[in-house]
């Protein structure tokens, strides 16, 4: 008996002492969100500055052989010396802080407003190569289609016909409006139709980070659809378009999502990334040779322009979806102090006005 207790008693004790000690660190660490802002704040000014250093020649240009972008072209002292992590003195006991980040231009990707926006509706044809790309079957990349179109949309026209508005998507649990408006966040995709019940279309077949999806939850509790080969998305939406980026940068964009350019096969594509990378074709280094001009680039070098857009001059209607700058950069920023992480995420957007005003216009936490 005398055991016994002895042993109740210690799980006890050891017990709170557990539990006092949790509480102690969540009390240390919620001292140290304040310290954790202003330091991720410091990272994201630290990469603002970082982003407008250009060496001469490239002022126009956006590359990924610039410090930005991790690349080794240095040109001047100045260039060299910017950290790439920041330290803070904390203000609450615990010493300094330190803060890393990472630079990532979302113009790398198509602008979903661009591709799906009423102002140049021939853009579509980029989503519909993207999701044949992806192999969604034809009913289903039709809806999806005709559902961005919609959410973008005026509010007084009428849903096409795979499409949906407000009729739809009040009828959702719970029910929500047609935004009718252009996309501020890529993640609205996932409240349009065709993608809202098959999150694995926009994060793509292998990624962890979407929720179990309507299809896959009949699918578990359906011998008939369990034994039935699921859709293999090699990618997804979120990997090729973001919101609000303007142009294809032809500098920074990987090969297959070049390929979606309307009439750019897979070898023309190849090209232009072992251009721009120079003799060694590897991105990033000292032999790099960023592109200069869109148009110049497929009227001049490869002998051909951007094709398979019904109506016009392919040449000047895509000349509006591609380019060799950048506008919206992803500042990813790891912060640590005393052992308590924490990860921040700004988003810099360039002034087409003013070429070294970069606002920062998101600004949120993990």
């Amino acid at each position: 008996m005398v055991m016994i207790i002895i042993l109740t008693l210690s799980a006890i004790v050891g017990g709170f002492a557990y539990a006092m000690k949790v509480e102690m660190t969540l009390a240390r660490n919620a001292d140290y969100e304040n310290d954790m802002v202003w330091l991720a704040r410091s990272a994201v000014e630290l990469a603002r500055y970082k982003i407008t250093l250009r060496c001469p020649g490239q002022q126009n240009i956006d590359a990924l052989n610039q410090p930005w972008a991790g690349g080794v072209q240095l040109c001047n002292d100045m260039i060299a010396k910017v950290p790439e992590s920041v330290e803070l003195v904390c203000g609450t006991p615990g010493g300094t802080g330190t803060a890393s980040f990472k630079i990532t231009d979302m113009s790398r990707k198509f602008d979903i407003n661009m591709v799906a926006g009423p102002q140049s509706p021939q853009n579509i044809i980029v989503l519909q190569n993207a999701l044949n790309q992806m192999g969604v079957d034809s009913g289903m990349a039709q809806t999806i289609t005709d559902s961005i179109q919609d959410w973008i949309g005026p509010r007084e026209t009428h849903a096409r016909l795979s499409g949906a508005k407000d009729d739809f998507y009040m009828n959702q649990q719970p029910p929500y409006y047609c935004k009718c408006g252009y996309i501020d966040d890529i993640n609205e995709l996932l409240l349009i139709k065709g993608i809202k019940d098959h999150p694995e279309i926009f994060w793509g077949s292998s990624s962890s980070n979407h929720t179990t999806s309507a299809y896959e939850l009949k699918a578990q509790n359906s011998p008939f659809l369990r034994d039935r080969e699921q859709p293999n998305y090699p990618f997804g939406l979120n990997d090729v378009f973001s919101a609000g980026s303007g142009a294809l940068n032809l500098n920074t964009a990987p090969m297959n999502i070049l390929q979606m350019i309307p009439g750019l096969d897979e070898t023309r594509a190849e090209q232009i990334v072992q251009t721009r990378a120079g003799v060694d074709r590897v991105d990033g280094n000292e032999d790099d040779a960023p592109l200069q001009n869109a148009h110049d680039v497929f009227q001049n070098q490869f002998g051909a322009t951007p094709g398979g857009i019904p109506g016009g001059n392919p040449a000047g209607q895509m000349g509006q979806l591609l380019g060799v700058q950048s506008f919206l950069f992803q500042v990813k920023v790891d912060c640590t102090i005393n052992g308590y992480h924490k990860e921040y995420t700004g988003m810099l957007r360039r002034d087409p006005r003013k070429p070294n005003d970069y606002q920062l216009v998101q600004f949120y936490w993990k």
